[in-house]
């Protein structure tokens, strides 16, 4: 999905700063990423909500494009609860290799 949009805008927030990633070959690493996961849906986040963690262990990288917005939420300290939001439904992220892996992209993409 995401690898179809043309228009695709990647905003990073780490500890409370902001960065927006710039080159075509930034955007298309990140997009690969997330692809090449596989996300489960999450029924019961939708129902109770997320728990509340210190901002600097989350990264929180929000993808928006001209028909769609996705929030995903990394979360450093307790990695299993990290998620996706797309379209108002949670998805977990289960894999604590790809969780490693945005976590080392956002920390070389960071200025």
């Amino acid at each position: 999905m995401l690898q179809d949009q043309k228009d695709l805008t990647v905003t990073i927030n780490m500890g409370g700063d902001n960065f927006i990633l710039k080159t075509p070959e930034q955007i298309k690493e990140i997009k690969d990423l997330v692809e090449a996961q596989k996300f489960i849906r999450s029924v019961s986040k939708t129902l109770t909500g997320v728990n509340p963690y210190p901002s600097y262990q989350g990264i929180n990288i929000r993808f928006e494009g001209r028909s769609f917005s996705y929030l995903m939420l990394i979360r450093k300290d307790v990695e299993e609860n990290s998620y996706l939001l797309k379209y108002g439904q949670y998805y977990s992220i289960s894999d604590t290799d790809f969780v490693r892996k945005i976590v080392d992209f956002t920390s070389r993409m960071a200025p």
